[in-house]
């Protein structure tokens, strides 16, 4: 029973170490969310080493390199050294990929280069998932598809498009096949 107690005594002391802060298990580009004892966010290393302080009142993952984090219900991205890459002044996030960080302002969706230049103007009711370099774009009701820099390769003149499988997308309202450059 000696034994015991002073284990107990060591797993507790263990425990309460790094009381301030709830550790979540999964890592993301090598951080993982923590939660500090205000409900603010921010972010630690394998170690449990806090790398970017708990000030956000929502954060999400990182991916590649990024991370959409918010504060007073505005969002906006910080890199791996908690540096603010676009401003928390936005309204909802949506995805950060290899190039581009796509968020809202005002119900209409926009983009930023991974550097923070606004690429993609925010005129657009929704912006899908990139594929093969292009994504369907939604404007007035009507469906096209831009590229990376932001330049509309299909018209938003299509009820719907069905994304681009080797270099060609259906759209309903013609049936017609485009090709990567809109031929």
């Amino acid at each position: 029973m000696k034994k015991f107690i002073p284990a107990v005594l060591i797993l507790l002391s263990v425990l309460s170490c790094n009381s301030d802060y709830v550790y979540y298990d999964e890592l993301y580009d090598g951080l993982k969310i923590v939660s500090g004892k205000n409900s603010e966010y921010g972010y630690a290393n394998e170690s449990n080493e806090i790398i970017i302080k708990c000030k956000f009142d929502q954060a999400q993952n990182f991916t590649n390199g990024y991370a959409f984090v918010s504060k007073r219900g505005k969002w906006g991205v910080i890199d791996k050294n908690g540096e603010v890459v676009i401003p928390l002044k936005y309204s909802e996030p949506k995805y950060i990929n290899d190039s581009l960080i796509v968020i809202s302002e005002n119900n209409l969706w926009g983009g930023f280069n991974l550097d923070g230049e606004q690429v993609i103007p925010f005129i657009y009711e929704d912006i899908q998932e990139f594929s093969r370099d292009y994504a369907v774009v939604t404007f007035n009701g009507l469906k096209g598809c831009i590229n990376k820099s932001g330049d509309e390769i299909i018209k938003c003149n299509y009820y719907s498009i069905d994304g681009f499988l080797q270099r060609y997308a259906l759209a309903q309202s013609a049936e017609t096949h485009y090709s990567e450059n809109g031929e």
